[in-house]
């Protein structure tokens, strides 16, 4: 049907067609849109505020999303890849904000409007990519919220003063937070409907992150007096200290297959790049300057990895491969381009 359709409007023949068919799939795939997982977000000072912004991997097509006359910051990709979370507002006046990828469709999904404070910061998606948690700053505590991004409601995750949010696992049911009270201080996990809340640790931890088959955690805790890297089951048995150094890691996590953990060091002088085996073995240093090389991110397909690093005295963003080969530089200027999201 469709060839003789193509016939009629272009007098061919069937033979014709077949020399004209690879213009055709030429003409159609040129209108095609750039893959979403080559994409890194990130924020940048350029213009006097923060705003976000979008590049490709390799340097190429960056685009302003933001025009903000107040800072933009902290992106954060939707698991589909079709929306970015951030935080916006200057002072203790800040607010999530919610848009498509390509800065269109920029909506307010935080503020006090929804019945809490104005000011919120460390948006966390939900694998769903219709709900966000958030932290939320109170007179007398740190609370915990979850909002669906269409605005039909919002529940707090839990009543204990909430240092951080970890991790939302992959599965969809438990949410991992941090608590830095005396009497409760620890990590826990709770079901995002708000039921269901177990407490894991009872000491000075946080920063947990779900293995992505949900049945191991790494988080950093200071009980040995420095901030080191732990990892516990699920449930949180079995904790043991993975690096055992006197100095301190941080910015951990999981690469794609689990089989990785990356962090970021001082052990060596300044804060640097690293890899390790999911047991702590294999540890592998990725970056190796003079400068501080922080805020190490995954690639969707866990085959590079996006970073920042101040070799000439400002934040740029940087992309390697996941062994620290092939280091290459896609933002250049004077200005400060930092927390890559990719």
């Amino acid at each position: 049907m469709i060839l003789n359709s193509l016939r009629k409007i272009y007098n061919i023949n069937i033979g014709k067609f077949v020399y004209l068919l690879p213009i055709l799939i030429l003409v159609f795939s040129g209108c095609s849109t750039t893959d979403a997982s080559d994409k890194i977000f990130f924020n940048s000072d350029r213009d006097g505020y923060f705003n976000i912004y979008s590049i490709d991997s390799t340097g190429e097509n960056e685009s302003k999303l933001t025009q903000s006359q107040e800072d933009d910051v902290s992106p954060v990709i939707s698991p589909d890849r079709s929306k970015i979370a951030f935080v916006s507002g200057s002072g203790k006046e800040k607010s999530i904000h919610v848009m498509k990828n390509d800065g269109t469709v920029r909506s307010v999904v935080s503020n006090a409007t929804t019945g809490f404070t104005s000011s919120t910061s460390s948006p966390l998606w939900a694998p769903d990519s219709d709900n966000i948690a958030y932290l939320s700053k109170q007179p007398d505590r740190d609370q915990i919220n979850i909002v669906q991004i269409d605005g039909r409601g919002s529940i707090r995750l839990t009543t204990l003063n909430g240092r951080e949010i970890g991790d939302w696992s992959r599965q969809n049911n438990t949410i991992l937070f941090s608590v830095n009270d005396k009497k409760s201080m620890g990590i826990y996990t709770r079901n995002p409907d708000g039921v269901n809340q177990f407490r894991l640790t009872e000491t000075t931890d946080y920063n947990a992150k779900w293995s992505p088959s949900a049945d191991s955690i790494i988080f950093l805790s200071i009980r040995d007096g420095n901030s080191e890297i732990y990892s516990m089951t699920s449930k949180g048995k079995n904790q043991r200290n993975l690096t055992n150094s006197e100095f301190n890691e941080y910015s951990i996590s999981w690469s794609p297959d689990g089989k990785t953990i990356m962090f970021v060091s001082d052990k060596d002088g300044n804060p640097e790049i690293y890899i390790m085996d999911s047991t702590g073995g294999n540890i592998v240093r990725l970056t190796n300057n003079d400068v501080r090389d922080d805020q190490p991110v995954w690639s969707p397909n866990g085959k590079q990895i996006a970073f920042v690093s101040y070799l000439d005295g400002d934040a740029e963003i940087f992309v390697m491969k996941s062994d620290g080969l092939d280091q290459r530089r896609i933002t250049n200027n004077d200005f400060h381009d930092s927390d890559p999201a990719w």
